[in-house]
């Protein structure tokens, strides 16, 4: 990057004017580098000046609150509903839209739409991906895992944040016999984290069986971190981003519901 010229190499004196130069170079570019450094932090995170952008804090993507709590601290009579969040405080470019509950003092984060509703067939297929006994996931369906409105850097800081985290998710399945199967028992849910909860031989709340028309069944389970569930679970490991099934459901139809992963810290 930097290129020297002597016409005397051996002379010590050249060599120091030349080390001297470098040197205030690197400093000027070091300075400019900070320069831009705050320029861009400034840009990203603009913190409110007026009383008046501190009321509205939240409700733009360019004007992000930290948490639903820091909205209810700038603006205490402002009703639930959806708000613009950047929990890491840097650029806005990445900031959340969850819905705050401020009565309840729950922080929901959606599931994107592509992830919101799964519909096929859990089985071999010409329009879906051929399955195999080792590969049932959903994400191999969809061609990716189940997405949400927050990166999974913002997922995790929001976690930090709370120790109760709720999810709810439905399935239904088209069967004409009187089988006694759910889902729920050959269910393999792959964690935020990373971990895997194998749902069999567990209970969970409203995880009853409905008998629709047309043959469909549907089952909801709710995955709490405050209410036993046989499952051990922390708030680290929602929202759920993949389902497997480890028993063989042949050319079932079926349809997953995906609800929010909802944040608390009662």
């Amino acid at each position: 990057m930097y290129q020297y010229y002597s016409s005397q190499p051996n002379s010590s004196a050249t060599l120091s004017n030349q080390a001297a130069l470098l040197l205030q170079t690197l400093m000027e570019e070091v300075l400019d580098y900070g320069k831009q450094a705050y320029s861009a932090s400034s840009h990203c995170m603009s913190l409110p000046v007026t009383e008046e952008q501190a009321w509205t804090r939240g409700q733009t993507r360019l004007q992000p609150a930290h948490s639903c709590h820091h909205i209810h601290l700038l603006n205490s009579s402002v009703p639930s509903g959806e708000f613009w969040l950047d929990p890491n405080l840097g650029c806005v470019a990445d900031s959340v839209l969850v819905f705050c509950n401020f009565t309840s003092g729950e922080v929901c984060v959606p599931p994107a739409p592509q992830s919101r509703v799964a519909a096929g067939v859990w089985g071999n297929s010409s329009s879906l991906h051929p399955y195999t006994s080792s590969n049932k996931a959903l994400s191999h369906m969809l061609g990716h895992k189940l997405q949400y409105s927050a990166s999974k850097v913002q997922m995790k800081l929001t976690a930090a944040m709370n120790s109760h985290a709720v999810q709810r998710i439905a399935f239904s399945w088209l069967s004409f016999e009187d089988e006694g199967w759910t889902p729920l028992d050959s269910a393999v849910l792959h964690c935020l984290n990373g971990e895997r909860l194998d749902t069999a031989g567990h209970r969970f709340k409203t995880a009853r069986v409905w008998k629709q028309a047309s043959g469909w069944r549907r089952v909801e389970m709710e995955l709490n971190t405050s209410q036993g569930t046989y499952l051990s679970l922390s708030v680290e490991q929602l929202p759920i981003v993949d389902i497997s099934l480890t028993s063989n459901m042949h050319s079932h139809q079926f349809r997953i519901e995906i609800g929010p992963v909802c944040f608390s810290s009662k």
